[in-house]
């Protein structure tokens, strides 16, 4: 398998339209992507002394950082007013050039921005799913 540049790495987000387009968020530098699972611990004294766990609980995460884009900040700004609403997020997270994306709704848990005298304005904000996410290419 080839290897790919880390720009192809893309947060998306709804435009509010229909049928739904995404516009993607300007001025990314880092953007992650985190698929976790918590577990519950069900060992018993038949395990002969193993542990055994069960997967009850997945959940996604993005987190971006960058810096903004001005004038083209229209997705950082879908971004704020949907955290400032506490409100969800339609999202795409582009994992690769072939499009392969997870795609679902995301609460904001973190938003944040940030200018020094020097430096350019930089964001930094993280997604938690609010629900199943779907696995897809473009």
């Amino acid at each position: 398998m080839a290897k790919e540049q880390g720009t192809n790495v893309l947060l998306q987000v709804s435009d509010g339209g229909s049928p739904t387009g995404f516009v993607t968020v300007a001025g990314q530098q880092s953007t992650e992507w985190v698929g976790d699972t918590e577990t519950d611990d069900i060992t018993d004294k038949a395990n002969q002394g193993w542990g055994a766990t069960i997967s009850t609980l997945v959940r996604g995460t993005v987190n971006c950082q960058g810096k903004a884009d001005w004038p083209d900040t229209a997705g950082l700004e879908a971004l704020r007013a949907q955290w400032q609403a506490r409100a969800r997020v339609e999202a795409k997270l582009v994992l690769n050039a072939a499009g392969a994306h997870y795609r679902g709704f995301f609460y904001i848990t973190a938003f944040n921005v940030s200018g020094t005298h020097l430096n350019a304005t930089e964001y930094s904000f993280t997604l938690q799913s609010a629900g199943p996410l779907a696995y897809g290419a473009s």
